[in-house]
Protein backbone atom coordinates (compact mmCIF):
# COMPACT_ATOMS: atom_id res chain seq x y z
CA UNK A 1 0.00 0.00 0.00
CA UNK A 2 1.05 3.60 -1.25
CA UNK A 3 0.95 6.53 1.00
CA UNK A 4 0.38 9.96 -0.17
CA UNK A 5 3.36 12.39 1.14
CA UNK A 6 4.18 16.17 0.50
CA UNK A 7 7.33 15.77 -1.94
CA UNK A 8 10.52 17.97 -1.13
CA UNK A 9 10.00 20.06 -3.85
CA UNK A 10 5.92 21.00 -2.65
CA UNK A 11 7.32 21.78 1.18
CA UNK A 12 9.98 23.98 -0.71
CA UNK A 13 7.33 25.90 -2.41
CA UNK A 14 5.29 26.21 0.74
CA UNK A 15 8.10 27.21 3.09
CA UNK A 16 9.23 29.96 -0.06
CA UNK A 17 5.56 31.30 0.04
CA UNK A 18 5.70 31.75 3.62
CA UNK A 19 8.79 33.75 3.46
CA UNK A 20 6.91 35.52 0.74
CA UNK A 21 4.32 37.19 3.10
CA UNK A 22 6.68 37.04 6.12
CA UNK A 23 8.44 39.49 4.03
CA UNK A 24 5.74 41.55 3.62
CA UNK A 25 3.84 41.25 6.90
CA UNK A 26 6.30 42.04 8.79
CA UNK A 27 7.28 45.51 7.35
CA UNK A 28 3.71 46.45 7.72
CA UNK A 29 3.32 45.59 11.21
CA UNK A 30 6.82 47.34 12.13
CA UNK A 31 5.03 50.59 10.31
CA UNK A 32 1.19 49.86 11.87
CA UNK A 33 3.46 49.87 15.33
CA UNK A 34 5.25 53.10 14.69
CA UNK A 35 1.98 55.17 13.44
CA UNK A 36 0.27 53.92 16.57
CA UNK A 37 3.18 55.64 18.48
CA UNK A 38 3.07 58.85 17.06
CA UNK A 39 -0.61 58.56 17.55
CA UNK A 40 -0.35 57.90 20.98
CA UNK A 41 2.52 60.70 21.54
CA UNK A 42 0.11 63.70 19.59
CA UNK A 43 -2.44 62.49 22.14
CA UNK A 44 0.00 62.73 24.96
CA UNK A 45 1.10 66.12 23.76
CA UNK A 46 -2.64 67.55 23.28
CA UNK A 47 -3.33 66.63 27.37
CA UNK A 48 -0.13 68.44 28.35
CA UNK A 49 -1.27 71.21 26.28
CA UNK A 50 -4.67 70.96 28.33
CA UNK A 51 -2.87 71.19 31.94
CA UNK A 52 -0.41 73.66 30.69
CA UNK A 53 -3.03 76.25 29.31
CA UNK A 54 -4.54 75.65 32.57
CA UNK A 55 -2.12 75.86 34.78
CA UNK A 56 -0.86 79.37 32.73
CA UNK A 57 -4.70 80.53 33.61
CA UNK A 58 -4.24 80.11 37.33
CA UNK A 59 -0.68 81.35 37.61
CA UNK A 60 0.17 83.84 34.45
CA UNK A 61 2.83 81.89 33.79
CA UNK A 62 3.99 78.47 32.01
CA UNK A 63 6.24 76.52 34.37
CA UNK A 64 10.06 76.79 33.79
CA UNK A 65 12.92 74.68 32.46
CA UNK A 66 15.66 73.37 33.83
CA UNK A 67 18.48 73.30 32.03
CA UNK A 68 18.45 70.28 30.23
CA UNK A 69 15.11 70.76 28.91
CA UNK A 70 13.38 67.57 30.33
CA UNK A 71 10.37 67.57 31.81
CA UNK A 72 11.16 66.49 35.10
CA UNK A 73 13.35 67.65 38.31
CA UNK A 74 16.73 65.00 37.50
CA UNK A 75 19.49 66.31 40.08
CA UNK A 76 19.44 67.63 43.40
CA UNK A 77 19.24 71.62 43.13
CA UNK A 78 17.19 71.00 39.85
CA UNK A 79 13.90 72.72 39.89
CA UNK A 80 10.50 70.83 39.57
CA UNK A 81 9.18 71.87 36.03
CA UNK A 82 6.31 69.56 34.92
CA UNK A 83 5.46 68.30 38.58
CA UNK A 84 4.19 71.79 39.16
CA UNK A 85 1.65 70.39 36.82
CA UNK A 86 0.44 67.42 39.84
CA UNK A 87 1.11 69.10 42.78
CA UNK A 88 -0.15 70.99 44.81
CA UNK A 89 -3.08 71.13 42.37
CA UNK A 90 -3.73 68.42 40.08
CA UNK A 91 -3.99 69.68 36.59
CA UNK A 92 -2.46 65.99 35.33
CA UNK A 93 -3.12 63.05 37.53
CA UNK A 94 0.88 62.02 37.00
CA UNK A 95 3.75 62.85 35.04
CA UNK A 96 4.54 58.65 34.97
CA UNK A 97 2.12 58.72 31.93
CA UNK A 98 3.90 60.98 29.74
CA UNK A 99 6.80 58.63 29.11
CA UNK A 100 8.05 59.30 25.72
CA UNK A 101 7.23 55.30 23.28
CA UNK A 102 9.90 56.38 21.45
CA UNK A 103 12.57 55.43 23.96
CA UNK A 104 15.53 58.14 23.22
CA UNK A 105 18.82 56.90 23.42
CA UNK A 106 20.91 59.84 21.47
CA UNK A 107 20.93 63.40 20.72
CA UNK A 108 21.55 66.06 18.15
CA UNK A 109 22.90 69.55 19.05
CA UNK A 110 22.95 71.71 16.64
CA UNK A 111 21.64 69.53 14.35
CA UNK A 112 25.07 66.98 14.61
CA UNK A 113 24.00 63.86 16.49
CA UNK A 114 26.05 63.78 19.46
CA UNK A 115 25.87 59.55 20.21
CA UNK A 116 24.15 58.26 23.20
CA UNK A 117 23.34 60.39 26.43
CA UNK A 118 26.71 59.13 27.70
CA UNK A 119 29.65 59.72 25.04
CA UNK A 120 32.88 61.38 24.47
CA UNK A 121 31.79 65.25 24.13
CA UNK A 122 28.45 63.86 27.12
CA UNK A 123 29.67 63.62 30.29
CA UNK A 124 28.09 60.64 32.04
CA UNK A 125 24.81 61.58 33.72
CA UNK A 126 23.34 59.95 36.33
CA UNK A 127 21.03 57.10 36.08
CA UNK A 128 18.15 59.30 37.63
CA UNK A 129 19.50 61.89 34.41
CA UNK A 130 19.08 59.32 31.93
CA UNK A 131 15.63 58.22 32.74
CA UNK A 132 14.06 61.79 33.07
CA UNK A 133 15.02 61.72 29.29
CA UNK A 134 12.57 59.29 29.07
CA UNK A 135 9.83 61.48 29.39
CA UNK A 136 8.94 64.15 26.75
CA UNK A 137 11.23 67.16 26.59
CA UNK A 138 10.15 70.68 27.90
CA UNK A 139 10.90 74.31 26.57
CA UNK A 140 10.01 77.06 28.07
CA UNK A 141 10.66 80.84 26.37
CA UNK A 142 10.53 84.02 27.01
CA UNK A 143 11.74 86.91 25.54
CA UNK A 144 14.84 86.81 25.93
CA UNK A 145 16.47 83.35 26.28
CA UNK A 146 14.81 79.78 27.65
CA UNK A 147 13.42 80.16 30.67
CA UNK A 148 15.39 78.50 33.40
CA UNK A 149 14.66 78.03 36.90
CA UNK A 150 12.28 80.10 38.04
CA UNK A 151 14.62 82.38 40.19
CA UNK A 152 13.87 86.04 41.74
CA UNK A 153 13.53 88.71 39.04
CA UNK A 154 13.94 86.28 36.34
CA UNK A 155 11.16 86.54 33.37
CA UNK A 156 8.15 84.47 33.18
CA UNK A 157 7.98 82.05 30.31
CA UNK A 158 5.42 83.56 27.91
CA UNK A 159 5.78 80.12 25.82
CA UNK A 160 6.66 76.41 25.82
CA UNK A 161 7.59 73.52 23.66
CA UNK A 162 6.87 69.80 24.39
CA UNK A 163 9.10 67.49 22.54
CA UNK A 164 8.98 63.20 21.80
CA UNK A 165 12.36 61.61 20.11
CA UNK A 166 10.50 60.46 17.32
CA UNK A 167 10.81 56.75 15.46
CA UNK A 168 14.57 57.79 14.61
CA UNK A 169 15.35 57.60 18.90
CA UNK A 170 17.19 61.09 19.02
CA UNK A 171 16.13 63.81 20.88
CA UNK A 172 17.07 67.29 19.27
CA UNK A 173 18.60 70.25 21.36
CA UNK A 174 16.79 72.71 20.25
CA UNK A 175 18.30 75.93 22.63
CA UNK A 176 21.43 76.71 20.61
CA UNK A 177 19.62 76.42 17.04
CA UNK A 178 16.84 78.45 18.71
CA UNK A 179 19.12 80.93 19.86
CA UNK A 180 21.74 81.16 17.06
CA UNK A 181 19.18 81.85 14.11
CA UNK A 182 17.37 84.70 13.54
CA UNK A 183 14.16 84.14 13.29
CA UNK A 184 13.56 86.57 10.43
CA UNK A 185 15.84 84.46 8.47
CA UNK A 186 14.54 81.77 5.93
CA UNK A 187 17.15 79.56 6.47
CA UNK A 188 16.24 79.15 10.46
CA UNK A 189 12.89 77.90 9.12
CA UNK A 190 14.21 75.49 6.27
CA UNK A 191 16.82 74.05 9.18
CA UNK A 192 13.85 73.66 11.51
CA UNK A 193 11.64 72.08 8.87
CA UNK A 194 13.51 69.69 7.00
CA UNK A 195 15.97 68.49 9.76
CA UNK A 196 14.24 69.20 13.37
CA UNK A 197 10.30 68.15 12.17
CA UNK A 198 9.48 65.03 11.93
CA UNK A 199 7.53 63.83 8.73
CA UNK A 200 6.20 61.00 7.95
CA UNK A 201 6.26 61.45 4.32
CA UNK A 202 10.06 61.07 4.43
CA UNK A 203 9.91 57.55 5.83
CA UNK A 204 7.76 56.06 8.81
CA UNK A 205 10.98 55.74 10.28
CA UNK A 206 13.24 58.98 10.03
CA UNK A 207 14.83 62.14 11.20
CA UNK A 208 13.36 64.36 13.41
CA UNK A 209 10.65 64.69 16.12
CA UNK A 210 7.11 65.40 16.94
CA UNK A 211 6.46 68.66 18.86
CA UNK A 212 3.76 70.58 19.68
CA UNK A 213 3.68 74.47 21.18
CA UNK A 214 1.64 76.86 22.77
CA UNK A 215 1.42 80.41 24.07
CA UNK A 216 2.50 83.42 22.38
CA UNK A 217 5.84 83.27 20.50
CA UNK A 218 8.24 86.07 21.39
CA UNK A 219 11.76 86.37 21.60
CA UNK A 220 14.52 83.89 20.41
CA UNK A 221 12.89 80.69 18.41
CA UNK A 222 9.82 82.22 17.03
CA UNK A 223 10.38 80.52 13.84
CA UNK A 224 10.75 77.14 15.48
CA UNK A 225 7.43 77.79 16.91
CA UNK A 226 6.06 78.77 13.59
CA UNK A 227 7.39 75.78 11.67
CA UNK A 228 6.04 73.68 14.52
CA UNK A 229 2.67 74.84 14.41
CA UNK A 230 2.63 74.71 10.02
CA UNK A 231 5.15 72.30 9.35
CA UNK A 232 6.70 74.92 6.75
Amino acid sequence: MFRRAFTLIELLIVVAIIAILAAIAVPNFLEAQTRAKVSRTRADMRSLATGLETYHIDTNTYPFQNPQFRAVKHAPGQPLVLENLTTPISYLNSMSSFMDPFKPSKIYRGGNLDGPFEGPTNPPDTQMAVDAFRHYTYYARNTTRAAIGGRAGEEKPSWYITGSAGPDGAVDNLNDPMTSRPNDDPAARAFFSEKTIYDATNGTVSRGGLYRVGGAPVGPGTAFYHVAQTGQ
